[in-house]
């Protein structure tokens, strides 16, 4: 016995006055996926589908269903799910409310729209690589889809439910041709490319807030980056101005041949940023009149030393 995800389509009805659709969820016969037999349809099963989200189209890849944007969630299923039998066909049915937002949507395509189950189902394989289900598994992805019915033998319709079963990697078996074939009871599509292509615009409008969010949050971003590299920028080059400034500062005092003191004052105002050049062209000229003023009032002298002829002794004789 295996375990995967089934996916089987039913049409839609038409709208009631409150807004719902009345829909059939799936019915027992051969689907693209699995073969559903009639004692399958019991209330415990049906009543695993009852409140569901239907999201718009299944998941691309089923092994990764938790991908699936929340945005594309279209309606849900409200009230009871039923087992009821029309035609000698048993099925589950259920309303399906749309989302307030494709309300026009639906009120539109609703006979061109189809439901399709995409629920965990527990079987064992068939030599076509189908399951010949025995029971569903409900978990936190079920869910009832909406699709685009295939049927009527529209290449177009055909080929694009064909190409979604094939790109979900279900598996099925080689030779297995999934889409191919309808559900018993399953009704055929009439739609046109003309009206896929509204379809399409009429989603792409309805997500126009969250393209033009995701743009203004980018722009934002990109706008701190470039604040915050200039600001980076601007400080490693008043940083570099500032090394530059004080080197300088260090060769100017050295080549002044200043007083210690005045060198010490002058490197301390260079570190601080200051302009240093008035600083040092000043303590030049205190030493140049320090070195004058002490120039003119120190004392000369002469030193003079003989001694007499015949002398043993030396006479020093010192004159101011």
């Amino acid at each position: 016995m295996v375990k995967r995800y089934a996916l089987e389509s039913s049409a839609m009805a038409t709208a009631r006055t409150d807004g719902t659709y009345r829909i059939r969820i799936i019915n027992a016969g051969e689907g693209s996926s699995g073969v559903y037999p009639r004692e399958l349809f019991t209330q415990e099963e049906a009543d695993k589908f009852a409140g569901l989200a239907s999201f718009l189209n299944h998941p691309i890849d089923p092994g990764k269903p938790h991908l699936r944007p929340v945005e594309s969630i279209a309606g849900r299923l409200v009230g009871d799910v039923s087992v009821e039998e029309h035609e000698g066909e048993v099925g589950f049915y259920s309303d399906f409310k749309p989302r307030s937002e494709y309300k026009s949507f639906f009120e539109e395509f609703a006979d061109v729209l189809g439901m399709s189950i995409f629920m965990s189902a527990q079987g064992d394989v068939m030599e076509d690589g189908r399951i010949a289900v025995e029971s569903f598994a409900r978990d936190a992805y079920s869910s009832v889809d909406v699709v685009v019915a295939a049927g009527r033998g529209g290449r177009f319709e055909r080929a694009t439910e064909s190409l979604r079963v094939i790109e979900s990697s279900l598996g099925l078996a080689e030779g297995n041709k999934p889409g191919a074939t309808a559900a018993p009871g399953e009704k055929e599509s009439n739609m046109d490319l003309k009206e896929l292509v509204s379809a399409v615009e009429a989603l792409a409008k309805t997500l126009e807030p969250v393209v033009a969010f995701v743009a203004e949050q980018k722009a934002a971003a990109d706008a701190a980056v470039a604040e915050a590299e200039a600001k980076a920028t601007a400080a490693t080059e008043e940083k570099d101005a500032a090394i530059e400034s004080y080197a300088a500062a260090v060769q100017a005092v050295s080549e002044a041949k200043l007083l210690p003191s005045q060198e010490s004052d002058i490197l301390t105002a260079a570190k601080a940023g200051k302009d240093v050049t008035p600083l040092i062209e000043s303590a030049k000229k205190v030493a140049v009149e320090a070195q004058e003023a002490v120039a003119g009032k120190l004392p000369g002298f002469v030193i003079s030393e003989s001694a007499a002829g015949g002398s043993t002794s030396k006479i020093t004789d010192w004159s101011f």
